[in-house]
Parts: C-alpha cells; sequence; structure tokens
C-alpha cells in the first residue's frame, strides 16, 4: 500500500505486507521510503541493482508512470542490451602451435601446495580459542569467573565425577587389543600342536 508523503517531490511511504516466518512467528509489515525523482528506496535495492524494486512499482503504479521506463530500469536490463551482447560473431579456437609467443611474467607453482601422494589431505583445521583452552573447563575469557574445576567433570558411561567418557573408550581399545593378541596366540600354539611347520620370523 502507498501513500503520498510529498506529492510535490513525488515521494511515497510503502508499506510492505506482514507474514509469517518458517518458525511460526508472525511479524508485521514494515514502511519504506521510496523517492520517484531520486529513483531511491529505503531498501537500497534501486540504489545498487539499478532495478526498481517492488515498493518502488507499487509507487509508479499510484503516480500513474511505467517502471520498466529507462527514468527508473537501466539500459543494461532491456532486451536491446540483451541482443547486443550476443550479436558479435564467435571466431573458433587455433591450435596451441598457432598461437602467439607469451613474453610475459613466468608463473611457477607452489612446491608446498603439490600433492605428491594419493588420497585425500589431510585437514589443516584453523585453530581457536578452544584450542588455547585446552578443549574445555578453562575460561576462554581470561577473567577467571568461569573456570571450571575438572574434579566436576561428569561422565556420561558411568555418571561419576573427575572424568570423561574418553577414558572408557581407551579401556575398551586395550581390551579389543589384548583379545586380538590372544586370539592370535591361540592359533599358533593350535597349529604347532597340530604338526604344522612354524613359519620363521621376518
Amino acid at each position: 500500500m502507498a501513500k503520498p508523503y510529498d506529492p510535490e517531490h513525488h515521494v511515497y511511504s510503502v508499506r510492505a505486507v506482514g507474514g509469517t516466518n518458517p518458525g511460526g512467528e508472525r511479524y508485521g509489515g514494515r514502511n519504506y521510503r521510496v523517492n520517484l525523482t531520486t529513483v531511491e528506496c529505503t531498501c537500497m535495492t534501486p540504489q545498487l541493482l539499478h532495478v526498481p524494486c517492488s515498493h518502488m512499482i507499487i509507487a509508479c503504479k499510484s503516480r500513474g508512470v511505467c517502471h520498466t521506463s529507462p527514468d527508473y530500469m537501466a539500459p543494461l536490463y532491456s532486451k536491446v542490451a540483451t541482443l547486443r551482447t550476443w550479436e558479435s560473431r564467435f571466431e573458433p579456437f587455433l591450435d596451441p602451435t598457432q598461437l602467439p609467443d607469451y613474453n610475459g611474467e613466468q608463473y611457477v607453482p607452489d612446491s608446498e601446495l603439490i600433492k605428491l601422494k594419493k588420497g585425500r589431505r589431510k585437514k589443516k583445521r584453523l585453530h581457536g580459542e578452544m584450542d588455547e583452552a585446552n578443549g574445555y573447563g578453562l575460561d576462554m575469557y581470561g577473567t577467571g569467573d568461569f573456570n571450571q574445576d575438572p574434579l566436576l567433570n561428569l561422565c556420561s558411561v558411568c555418571h561419576k565425577t573427575g572424568h570423561r567418557k574418553e577414558q572408557h573408550m581407551k579401556r575398551r581399545r586395550k581390551k579389543r587389543g589384548s583379545r586380538r593378541r590372544g586370539n592370535n596366540r591361540s592359533r599358533l600354539t593350535t597349529a604347532e600342536q597340530d604338526g604344522a611347520p612354524r613359519l620363521p620370523a621376518p
């Protein structure tokens, strides 16, 4: 809805329609100031893109002027300008042996960025404040008001204080490794009892 704020200078007040955002919250419409003389709007679309916004289109209809005229829309968006962009002829590409000699600067690639091994390279993560604070438990602001005693850390596995679940993960890994070693030893002893020759150690 466009209301004439200053008809003498072609200034209008346009109120946008409200609605509901994706989170379900309702919001009211905003007011925009449109100046048809200077081709400006408070949404900054005409000034940045040189094309009329929806608020300016409503103001132009209220004033009875065409919003597609060169006064409001840049000639670059016209059909004539688009046709002129592609009216020139395309020339075929030459063979690399027919190209003129290059006498400019020579660019050398950085040897540190060359990928020598197969597979994906290791990620180089940027270290931040959490890395300086050893992950958790220390004050990141340096005031000492948010320091946390490591003894108060609550484990999410056994629900006891003083440690975290990482210790349980390390114990499980050690048990799995010992089981695998024991299975390998039992297989070797069984093979020796059956009379199979024992392979020499490498």
